[in-house]
């Protein structure tokens, strides 16, 4: 599918066993906002988490929360919607996802820039690698990365080298084997196991496509480890993109095509045409975003590739390219993230990790069983966590596996 192809179909889809404890750092790179004190657990399905607050609160002993955000009513205590809020509330926040495309030997040092730049901002980011051009050294700094921080995740075999397509109408089982082959390097030589993917904009026949297509649909969906389709044709987001779907989580792009492009009436009339049609009072002829700090808060605050209906979104996808970010640039690019900073209800995650807490949210229970302790149940989880809670980081933590008594 060519780039105009792309904008058509766009255009129409407008309408623990391991425990870490430490106060998050979220906030304190952003002066406009306090900063914010969290305690972080690791937890793990099947185990179930003691929780001593160093001193009594003013949550009602049998508060209890489940999923969302607001307390179930607890047999006895008169508790209703407008109860106190959960200290889970945090992990209830929209996210901004990250992704980061076309780590390979010739990209290294621009990737290792950009990282260095994610770490200094307490940001995340998710890396997409092409393993059919890393030498050794790419993995051994893949190897070195915060897993908590950077997800890795499958940009194709070569990402087109040469002209070939590694997907872009090759046969199914063609697909498997150059999707496999990318899994398996980037498994052996670094541990580990990838869950998103995303095909490359490639040269093909004198034209610009997409690496991928409805074949490669199925064969990322029929591979046991992957979870995450970013840039997915919109017919199988059949619950909407940044949704849980029949066949995992799709995940739209939504600051431009490319983050250097800009988009104008000259450009893409029709397109423009169409926002018009459902916000008539922005204007949509928009610059580069590259160094152009206003122009990537303008991007956050406006989101319009697969926005819903509502206009309500969960999430928002931002796709870079460290290539284009030098040091100059990444001061524009620091503003944008100190602006999602700055909003209560966002945070920064990772694409697998955002799939992992929709398919769990409403599983996890917390509930006020004492003067000075919560009960953390995560026995019904179906994946680990990283939770974030708005308790005292000195607050002790037992952990306990889950059994039948009695």
């Amino acid at each position: 599918m060519d780039r105009r192809q792309w904008m058509g179909s766009l255009a129409r889809s407008l309408g623990a066993a391991s425990l870490a404890l430490r106060p998050s750092q979220a906030e304190s790179s952003d002066q406009s906002r306090p900063r914010e004190e969290y305690l972080i657990v690791d937890v793990k399905p099947g185990h179930c988490y003691l929780l001593d607050v160093p001193r009594e609160d003013s949550v009602p002993m049998g508060t209890c929360w489940r999923g969302a955000v607001l307390p179930c009513k607890a047999k006895g205590d008169g508790l209703d919607a407008g109860g106190p809020k959960s200290p889970l509330e945090p992990m209830f926040r929209r996210r901004l996802i990250i992704k980061v495309d076309d780590l390979a030997t010739w990209s290294l040092t621009d990737f290792q820039r950009f990282a260095r730049f994610i770490e200094d901002n307490d940001a995340k980011a998710d890396l997409g690698i092409i393993p059919g051009r890393c030498g050794p050294e790419v993995f051994a700094w893949v190897r070195s990365l915060d897993p908590h921080r950077f997800e890795i995740w499958n940009h194709t075999w070569t990402h087109g080298y040469g002209g070939v397509p590694n997907h872009y109408r090759q046969p199914y089982d063609v697909q498997c084997q150059n999707l496999e082959r990318a899994h398996r390097k980037v498994l052996e030589e670094t541990g580990i196991t990838m869950r998103g993917f995303c095909g490359g904009g490639i040269k093909f026949q004198g034209q610009g496509v997409h690496d991928q297509d409805e074949a490669t649909h199925w064969v990322v969906r029929n591979h046991s480890d992957y979870r995450v389709h970013f840039h997915a044709h919109a017919e199988f987001a059949d619950r909407g993109y940044g949704q849980i779907n029949s066949d995992g989580i799709f995940m739209p792009w939504r600051f431009s095509w490319f983050e250097n492009e800009g988009l104008s009436e000259e450009q893409d009339p029709h397109f423009v045409a169409r926002l018009r049609e459902r916000w008539p009072d922005l204007d949509w002829n928009r610059p580069s975003a590259v160094g152009n700090a206003e122009e990537l808060k303008w991007r956050f605050d406006h989101p319009f590739w697969h926005v819903p209906e509502s206009g309500q979104i969960d999430s928002m996808v931002a796709q870079f390219h460290p290539w284009l970010w030098k040091e100059p640039e990444l001061a524009a690019l620091k503003e944008l993230l100190d602006h999602v900073r700055s909003k209560p209800d966002w945070m920064f995650a990772g694409a697998f990790e955002t799939y992992k807490w929709l398919r769990d949210k409403q599983d996890i229970i917390l509930r006020k069983t004492g003067p000075a302790r919560y009960l953390l149940d995560a026995k019904a989880l179906r994946h680990e966590h990283r939770l974030r809670l708005r308790l005292p980081s000195d607050t002790t933590v037992r952990s306990e596996i889950y059994r039948v008594t009695g």
